[in-house]
């Protein structure tokens, strides 16, 4: 559970031009009251009685004339985040494999890619799959797990996916 002096770190780390959720409120408005602010957040986190709350729903255009749907969180609820992220982080971070790259300390895009480009350019690699799974994990789930055969632990068989007799 987040205590007060960790969400007072990210409090201080967090970028104060963010835009604002539901609640309006800036970075420099919950500044104003830290320490109330900060001890009723974690009474209401230690009772178990914290509810975030709604995302403040955006659109933004896309290259393809499309619009993004985006969920802008309250300050507080980003703050919360941002500390169990840290926790998370910490517990499972030396769990996870090597070349798990998302949403990962020090781990991007570009570091997959890098590390694509050296499989493909020294390894054996029959073919790439490119997906993008675009809010609807929950509805093509069964057909993905078709394809793919994970272990109990959620990694591949052998470190490596591996495909079924229906994904070839």
């Amino acid at each position: 559970m987040p205590q007060d002096d960790l969400l007072k770190q990210c409090h201080r780390e967090m970028n104060g031009r963010k835009v604002t959720g539901v609640d309006k409120v800036t970075k420099d408005a919950y500044e104003t009251k830290l320490e109330e602010n900060l001890s009723n957040l974690v009474t209401r986190l230690k009772r178990k009685n914290y509810r975030p709350q709604p995302s403040l729903r955006v659109y933004t255009p896309q290259a393809n004339g499309k619009m993004r749907p985006l969920g802008i969180a309250a300050y507080e609820d980003k703050l919360v985040q941002d500390a169990l992220s840290r926790i998370l982080s910490v517990v499972f971070e030396g769990r996870l494999h090597d070349s798990m790259h998302g949403f990962r300390p020090n781990r991007n895009c570009h570091t997959a890619l890098r590390a694509l480009n050296t499989l493909v350019e020294k390894g054996r690699t029959n073919y790439v799959v490119d997906a993008d799974i675009k809010g609807g994990l929950p509805r093509r789930s069964k057909i993905l797990w078709r394809y793919i055969q994970l272990d109990s632990n959620g990694h591949g068989v052998n470190g490596k996916i591996k495909c079924t007799k229906n994904g070839h």
